[in-house]
C-alpha cells in the first residue's frame, strides 16, 4: 500500500510553484500528509550570505541571508495561511545552495515520501543553457517526484492565491 506522509514542495514563489502547491494539497488531503515548503536561495558567484546590503535607506543594513529570509518569511506566511485554510499541516524551510542539490538533500534529511514541484517546460537553447532543476531532482532524488507544468488554463497568480486564502479563511 502506498503511504505518503510527508510531501516536499520546492517553491520559488512563481506561478508554476504556486500551481504545484495546489497539487500537493490534493495529495495531502488524500493521504493525510504533511507538506514541507522549501525555498532555495541561490547566491550569485562572488557573494556570500554574509554580504551586507542596505535594501532601504530607512532601515538598518542587513546581511544578504537576513534580507532573503525576510522576503521568504513573508511569502511563506501567506502560503501557510492558505494551507491552514485547507486543513493541511505544513512547515517551511529555507536553504542556500544549488537548487537541485538542496532539494534532494532536504528531502533525504526529512525522510519525505514524495516531492511535488513545478517545471517551466523550457526547450531548445533555453533548456540547453539553463538546464532543468526538475530533471536533476528526478535524477538524484530517492523518492518519487511529481512534476507539474502550468498551462494557460491553469495560471495561478500570487494575488489569486491570496484571494483564495481570504475567501476560505
Amino acid at each position: 500500500m502506498l503511504s505518503i506522509k510527508k510531501i516536499l514542495v520546492p517553491t520559488d514563489f512563481s506561478e508554476g510553484s504556486l500551481h504545484s502547491i495546489q497539487y500537493a494539497v490534493e495529495f495531502a488531503d488524500k493521504f493525510d500528509a504533511q507538506i514541507l515548503l522549501l525555498h532555495v536561495l541561490e547566491i550569485p558567484p562572488g557573494l556570500t550570505t554574509e554580504a551586507v546590503i542596505h535594501p532601504n535607506p530607512d532601515e538598518k543594513m542587513l546581511t544578504l541571508q537576513e534580507y532573503l529570509d525576510q522576503i521568504s518569511k513573508k511569502k511563506f506566511d501567506q502560503l501557510q495561511d492558505y494551507l491552514k485554510s485547507r486543513n493541511v499541516d505544513a512547515s517551511s524551510h529555507t536553504a542556500t545552495g544549488v537548487p537541485h542539490e538542496a532539494i534532494v538533500q532536504v528531502a533525504q534529511e526529512n525522510d519525505v515520501d514524495m516531492i511535488v514541484m513545478g517545471t517551466h517546460g523550457r526547450t531548445g537553447l533555453k533548456h540547453f543553457f539553463m538546464g532543468s532543476t526538475a530533471e536533476r531532482v528526478i535524477r538524484y532524488a530517492t523518492c518519487p517526484v511529481t512534476t507539474t507544468r502550468i498551462s494557460n488554463d491553469d495560471k495561478v497568480t500570487e494575488e489569486q492565491l491570496l484571494l483564495l486564502v481570504e475567501s476560505e479563511g
